[in-house]
């Protein structure tokens, strides 16, 4: 793992034991459904369960079926990976595992030949809601045989596997719409959770023809009602926090005569009054919120100054807001900031910065007591492309990083003519995570990206865009995104891509 220089590393590069790698928690959980109705009502317990076939086929095969449950209902079967002539009946279902590419295609010769393609079938699945008691048994239907399981031994992040390892069962989330129906497109989410465990969700909400406006709703998993809407303009993205008397506060970046620049409000029934964050005559965006430990509302985000992009930072007492922060001090353009608090009272804030020719993660903290701020560290410092950097604390105030990476010279030159090309825009992208303590960074024992479900592709993979979070129960969660493509090249080029989330 390429982290702070060579001659530091061996000081302060330690591997994390097998216990604290037993926090990092990787499901295999993709979540692609689609959401059940709201008015649904549950007489035992709605739970979803994945069922993954054809993990072991080395030719296209037919593995149409059907389900049964002796107790309770069957609510909604969803398709996982189907393809156009998969369909889905009633308990029943018609689908077939089909060739995919292991490898990314070679180009074609200049004589009309094309090197082998390696292929291998990719893996179909049904997605199964049930309403169902935890003894009740389920049965599959599949023409390789039939497998029955008491849904109680389906769980969370534990795939058992059946019929010879053919094929996987294993439980995942239950999605739901709690938001009130419309036409409109919503995009760029944001979550919270307040004291009293109310949910708020932020989003923007594109109208055809209108514009965009931000959207803040509140209620639980069932139901939510929209309480604050902003005038339709240009939004990029919004975020959420509670400030110091629990006020919930939503902050975007909106795009006003040619500029954009960060704005925020209290989410209040009584009415509210939108804040203008900054001020400067470049664009203001990729803005993050925490509160720290002693309460203070944090915002930070990127801000071009003097015709490059830094990282900036404001926070809010209760009474007002800070003077502007300037967090990173390179030279060269820095992005897309991430930041996290600890229960001591320390503020943490990574990012990336092409401040050595190509894309590292930096990073540094804030004494809210003093707001005095630390030295700026160097996270990464190999030739890769390391970016997209999320944060989080666990209980014990340790400081968990995760970002992606590809290789170097990621972004330059590539053609045909090239004789040394760099590395495409899309070629790979790899998962990283670190953790910073006692002023060390740790690498975890376990490689993430080698704990990937059995149906993701080999190599290369398309892993990225990573959030980090810590559960009620104190357990880390890795939260990622995954392409895959029917005709990916070694180019560069592709087509029918698709991206799942997985966690």
């Amino acid at each position: 793992m390429d982290m702070l220089p060579a001659d530091v590393c061996k000081k302060s590069l330690t591997v994390l034991p097998s216990a604290l790698m037993a926090l990092l928690t990787i499901a295999n959980v993709a979540f692609v459904q689609t959401a059940l109705p709201n008015d649904v009502q549950s007489k035992f317990g709605i739970i979803s369960i994945r069922i993954t076939m054809g993990l072991k086929d080395e030719q296209p095969t037919d593995w149409s079926g059907r389900m049964s449950i002796d107790r309770g209902a069957i609510l909604r079967l969803h398709g996982w990976q189907f393809d156009r002539n998969d369909r889905i009946k009633g308990a029943s279902w018609k689908c077939r595992t089909r060739w995919a590419p292991v490898h990314p295609f070679p180009l074609w010769r200049a004589d009309g030949t094309r090197p082998p393609v390696k292929q291998r079938p990719r893996p179909v699945g049904i997605i199964a809601t049930v309403d169902a008691p935890p003894d009740a048994q389920l049965a599959i239907e599949t023409p390789k045989g039939k497998v029955n399981m008491r849904i109680s031994d389906v769980k969370l992040g534990a795939p058992v596997a059946s019929l010879n390892g053919q094929i996987s069962i294993e439980r995942i989330p239950t999605s739901s719409t709690p938001l009130p129906t419309t036409k409109a497109f919503r995009d760029y989410p944001a979550m919270l959770i307040d004291g009293e465990g109310t949910l708020w969700i932020a989003y923007v909400q594109h109208i055809a023809d209108a514009g965009d406006r931000v959207v803040v709703a509140r209620g639980d998993v069932k139901r939510m009602s929209e309480v604050f809407i902003t005038p339709t303009t240009d939004i990029y993205k919004v975020a959420l926090g509670l400030d110091k008397s629990e006020r919930v506060w939503v902050t975007w970046s909106e795009q006003s005569n040619g500029n954009w620049d960060i704005y925020g409000a209290v989410v209040s029934a009584s009415g509210t009054k939108v804040i203008r964050l900054t001020s400067a005559l470049e664009p203001d965006m990729e803005h993050a919120m925490v509160r720290d430990a002693r309460g203070n509302l944090w915002v930070v985000w990127q801000g071009f100054r003097g015709g490059q992009s830094d990282i900036l930072a404001r926070y809010f007492d209760g009474t007002k807001w800070s003077r502007e922060m300037r967090i990173s001090h390179s030279d060269a353009n820095d992005w897309q900031p991430a930041i996290a608090a600890d229960k001591r009272g320390r503020v943490y804030i990574a990012w990336d910065s092409y401040a050595n020719g190509n894309y590292d993660i930096f990073m540094r903290w804030i004494d809210v007591d003093k707001m005095t701020p630390s030295p700026i560290i160097q996270v990464t410092t190999s030739l890769r492309f390391q970016a997209h950097v999320t944060l989080t604390c666990d209980d014990n105030d340790r400081l968990w990083l995760a970002w992606d990476e590809s290789a170097p010279n990621w972004g330059k030159d590539y053609g045909f003519r090239i004789k040394a090309p760099g590395t495409w825009l899309y070629a790979w992208r790899a998962l990283r995570v670190a953790c910073w303590q006692n002023g060390k960074l740790h690498q975890p024992t376990a490689n993430l990206n080698q704990a990937m479900p059995p149906e993701l592709p080999v190599a290369p993979a398309y892993n990225d865009y990573p959030h980090i979070t810590i559960d009620g129960n104190g357990r880390l969660w890795v939260f990622f995104r995954h392409r895959t493509a029917k005709n990916p090249r070694v180019d560069g080029w592709t087509a029918a891509g698709m991206w799942s989330i997985y966690g």
